[in-house]
């Protein structure tokens, strides 16, 4: 007999949950008829009762009423088992359901909303997650218009019993905002992005106090939207005018930017099948088998132009989401590194491409270690490193487009960018995960970092530098990253500064001959053992500088700089 849930083919096994729910059902059918039995359940028949009714729900909409009565006669925790098997459906079923069980879906969820039954904001969270990026088909936006709809019809309950819902919906509708308004000219879309975009301001505009909770991912968001004119009035207010969202104590958007996004936040935007698979492959799959691993998820996930915007989504998660432990990174795993590499290079459209790199390095351009974890931004440095033998053009690639971001993401607080983005270089360097080596040594991959002598602050002034600790110089093909820098004052006095302390007075005494004096000062100049090297200003085709620590009192610096090739 066919599934009345499932949509199954001829081979496929029979799913064990639908199993349960059918035979619940065929045990106590009988006694889901009026009049109800008046004795109450055991704790083992009141599990089989909700089993039943559920599957009665879903499977029989003339007599759905009749099945929600007798849940209500019966309940005796709040709906809490009810709510469970509902989420425990739409995870592991939902993507398999018969198009009239989704209908029956969205009706007991109402349902369940307006008893509010216990558990019910994780219900609508699990079903916000089965909204596929990138995805037009008519199911994919009826579950989009049903759940803005649902959202706005019960605006004052969610308010005040569930928020997270709220700026849950609110992380979803801005991401699949950005693929809808890619489309003109289908009345369809039209009118579902209508709805969208009126929750979406009503929540910036009246919650934005539960907005702010979303952290600095909002403005990521928002910035993909500066297109359709009401994000565009909402993003002028956030610039010029942050006293018009009516929150006291915030004054400027830079304090959005130093707040990390949940990582709850990443799972929104991928489904549960999604995120099995998903860790399976950075789990399980050893590094070299992974291909054809990831040509299943690719035809599974991935197949059609427009799905192609999901990649950023899986980006996002696998930075902030998925931080495999010790042992996982020490085996021989594929790292997190490896997958993105291959999900970058998948990309066909340009403007996907940026937005996976921006959503790869989001967390360098205001990373601080007292907030942010390092395992979101080490993927994308050991994806730099490790392309070098190989892929170095992925390499140059990822290191244009994070200069880009440095000079051009927000100019008016460029300030806020370059201290992330040094203090990220330094966490990196510091922590180890690309390591501080010794003169002339190598980290896998290729990455030199290594001691390059002294120069002087002129010549270091004439850079606009001061070669503080995380300054990025581009010249030519290569980056230069100044990983360490130690100043010495005119008496000889040493002082430590950037990363190192202690260890960079150490290193100071391993400078075996002296700076010498500099003519001309277009040219910066320093003795790596006994080689004099020379870095020309006119080579120099970009500088991000870092912690500006040295001052004109100086007179030689001593500094390591991490090259790439």
């Amino acid at each position: 007999m066919a599934s009345k849930l499932l949509k199954l083919t001829a081979y496929k096994a029979k799913n064990e949950l639908e199993l349960s729910l059918k035979q619940a059902f065929e045990e106590l059918e009988p006694k889901l008829r009026p009049l109800f039995p008046l004795t109450i359940p055991t704790p083992q028949e009141y599990s089989k009762l909700n089993l039943a009714i559920l599957y009665g729900v879903l499977t029989e909409s003339h007599l759905a009423k009749t099945h929600i009565k007798h849940l209500h006669s019966i309940v005796t925790d709040g709906y809490a088992l009810f709510v469970s098997l509902i989420v425990k459906i739409v995870n592991d079923l939902y993507g398999k359901f018969v198009d009239s069980v989704k209908d029956q879906l969205i009706w007991v969820v109402k349902e369940m909303v307006d008893v509010l039954g216990v558990g019910f904001d994780g219900l609508l969270v699990s079903l916000l997650r089965q909204i596929v990026g990138g995805d037009f088909s008519d199911r994919n936006l009826w579950l989009c218009f049903e759940l803005s709809a649902l959202f706005s019809s019960k605006w004052d309950c969610l308010v005040e019993e569930a928020p997270f819902v709220l700026t849950s919906a609110l992380f979803v509708y801005l991401r699949v905002l950005a693929d809808h308004c890619k489309v003109s000219s289908d009345a369809k879309i039209e009118s579902l992005k209508r709805l969208e975009i009126e929750f979406c301001v009503k929540m910036l505009r009246e919650q934005f106090h539960l907005c702010m909770k979303i952290g600095r991912d909002l403005i990521r968001l928002l910035r993909d939207l500066v297109h359709v004119p009401e994000f565009r009035a909402i993003w002028k207010d956030l610039v010029l005018s942050p006293r018009e969202f009516g929150m006291e104590g915030f004054s400027d958007v830079s304090q959005l930017y130093c707040s990390r996004t949940s990582s709850l936040y990443f799972l929104l935007r991928i489904t549960p099948e999604m995120e099995t698979q998903l860790r399976f492959l950075l789990m399980h799959v050893k590094f070299g088998n992974q291909k054809r691993y990831q040509m299943w998820f690719a035809r599974k996930f991935l197949f059609g132009q427009e799905r192609e915007t999901l990649v950023i989504d899986i980006v996002r998660f696998i930075c902030c989401a998925h931080h495999p432990s010790n042992e996982t990174i020490q085996s021989d795993i594929i790292p997190r590194w490896a997958v993105i590499g291959w999900l970058l290079k998948s990309c066909r459209e340009k403007y996907v491409e940026a937005n996976v790199k921006l959503a790869l390095f989001y967390d360098w351009l205001f990373f601080d270690e007292k907030i942010d974890n390092i395992m979101n931004i080490e993927p994308a440095m050991l994806l730099m490193v490790c392309s070098i033998p190989k892929y170095v053009d992925i390499t140059h690639s990822l290191l244009e487009f994070l200069l880009f971001l440095a000079e051009n993401y927000d100019v008016d607080r460029n300030y806020v960018i370059i201290r992330g983005l040094s203090s990220a270089m330094r966490a990196l360097v510091r922590r180890g995960v690309v390591p501080f080596m010794e003169q002339g040594s190598q980290v896998p991959g290729l990455m030199k970092i290594r001691y390059i002598g002294q120069t002087t602050i002129g010549s270091a002034a004439i850079f606009g530098l001061f070669l503080g600790a995380g300054s990025l110089i581009h010249c030519g093909t290569s980056y230069f990253y100044v990983a360490k820098c130690i100043v010495v004052e005119k008496r000889k006095k040493v002082e430590g500064h950037g990363i190192g302390g202690g260890g960079a007075i150490t290193a100071l005494k391993k400078v075996a001959y002296l700076l010498k004096d500099l003519q001309d000062e277009s040219v910066l100049i320093w003795f790596s053992g006994k080689e004099e090297k020379h870095l020309r200003l006119s080579h120099v085709s970009r500088i991000i500088s870092g912690q500006h620590t040295v001052s004109s009192c100086y007179e030689t610096i001593v500094v390591y700089l991490a090259t790439l090739p």
